[in-house]
């Protein structure tokens, strides 16, 4: 666990002073061509199994997600629109958790405000039970594709899980980057090891096969460099 603490305490560094940056990391499987976020029911009732007793703050919430070319658009159950936004990936890290039933992504954005288009066109509902603890918020999806981007899906259903950092309240309260890289990691392993809780043993290797980067906009400038790098590297813990 020591490599991801590592990566996540230099983006944490790098990044968490950026405005509309979020930092988050999603449990999945990595495969040839993608990463996939459907972690699907069974494991999905773990993880809420585990989240429900807790005094967590709980929020439950219906969205829909629209697109416009490359705006997106949430809006509530009723349509209204809440937040029309650009969302950019700066960088990504994916890492194999040998032992483990999931990889890693770990995902740094940048969310840009932008006006609502004039229309725009559907493309997933959302059912989410988001906890709130601290420094973190535990994000857990149904999601409803319009369509799959996997033909061979046999359902428009997934189920996702992520566990985002709140910037604002961590720098708020200035706590340092490895703290927040130590217990962000902490926690989420707590949930990695459903099957056999607190036994590391389970993480066999850790293998850190694919980091793709890319330039922060600039958002006082319509213009921007959108160069783009991706690195292949082997760690073994």
């Amino acid at each position: 666990m020591n490599h991801i603490v590592y990566e996540l305490r230099g983006l944490l560094d790098k990044y968490r002073n950026e405005p509309h940056i979020e930092i988050e990391l999603r449990l999945g499987w990595k495969g040839r061509k993608r990463f996939d976020t459907n972690i699907g029911k069974i494991y999905s009732d773990m993880i809420y199994n585990i989240l429900a007793p807790t005094p967590f703050e709980r929020t439950d919430e219906t969205t829909h997600v629209y697109v416009h070319n490359n705006v997106r658009v949430i809006t509530d159950a009723t349509g209204i629109p809440m937040v029309s936004q650009k969302k950019r990936k700066i960088e990504i890290h994916d890492i194999l958790l040998h032992g483990t039933p999931f990889d890693l992504r770990v995902s740094v954005c940048q969310e840009l405000p932008t006006l609502v288009p004039p229309n725009y066109t559907f493309l997933r509902s959302r059912e989410r039970t988001t906890w709130k603890y601290k420094n973190w918020k535990y994000d857990l999806t149904h999601a409803r594709s319009a369509e799959s981007y996997d033909k061979t899906a046999e359902s428009l259903d997934s189920y996702e899980f992520e566990l985002e950092l709140d910037l604002a309240e961590a720098n708020r309260k200035q706590l340092t980057s490895q703290y927040i890289a130590h217990a962000t990691v902490m926690k989420l392993f707590d949930l990695v090891y459903i099957s056999n809780p607190r036994d590391e043993s389970l993480v066999t290797q850790i293998e850190h096969v694919e980091k793709t980067k890319n330039n922060l906009k600039n958002t006082c400038s319509s213009k921007y460099n959108t160069t783009h790098t991706t690195t292949n590297t082997n760690v073994q813990t």
